[in-house]
């Protein structure tokens, strides 16, 4: 039935997917593990094959996939003697659903991603922070220009507060960037 519910909604991405995605995660937070990464897996297919498969346009999920995981790592709580990697204030209009994982607790949040992706989820949050870091001490050191390859929906550029005399130079494919570009407008 959702998969067909789904199908008839195509058309109304919004609001709709917004209310599917909830109605989703609060019944896959109540299911055995292995058969909620089931489920995902072949919601995933599904979303692909109905919305997200366009033989014209460059495929954007990597870029989205670790936007998603900044977003998180933006928006987690931080506790006691904690601190954040990073922040990205952009990463939330990168990826589809975001309203909702603004609204998810974490623990909600970490049963849904799973105990296999967690750990996808902290080296890409330290790689990020590391490149931070980085990008930081060369431009301290008087760096003025700064490359970026496969540079998907990164905003390093603007979220680090660089002088202005640094330019950066971002590559990756021309329509994610024209995509990323129209975004942040």
């Amino acid at each position: 039935i959702f998969f067909s519910v789904m199908a008839s909604m195509k058309t109304f991405l919004g609001a709709f997917s917004v209310l599917a995605a909830a109605v989703t995660v609060g019944l896959l937070l109540n299911i055995d593990p292995r058969r909620r990464a089931e489920i995902m897996l072949e919601t995933e297919e599904f979303v692909q094959r109905w919305w997200i498969q366009d033989p014209n346009k460059v495929s954007d999920r990597t870029a989205a996939g670790v936007a998603k995981i900044r977003h998180f790592e933006t928006i987690f709580p931080v506790e006691g003697e904690e601190r954040r990697l990073f922040q990205d204030p952009y990463a939330e209009y990168f990826y589809a659903g975001s309203t909702l994982v603004n609204w998810l607790p974490k623990r909600a949040l970490m049963r849904l991603v799973g105990d296999q992706s967690v750990g996808l989820m902290l080296l890409l949050a330290g790689r990020t922070a590391f490149f931070d870091e980085q990008v930081k001490a060369a431009v301290a050191a008087g760096v003025k220009q700064v490359v970026i390859l496969g540079a998907g929906y990164d905003t390093r550029g603007i979220r680090l507060g660089l002088p202005k005399d640094v330019t950066v130079f971002e590559m990756d494919q021309k329509d994610l960037q024209e995509k990323k570009k129209s975004t942040l407008e």
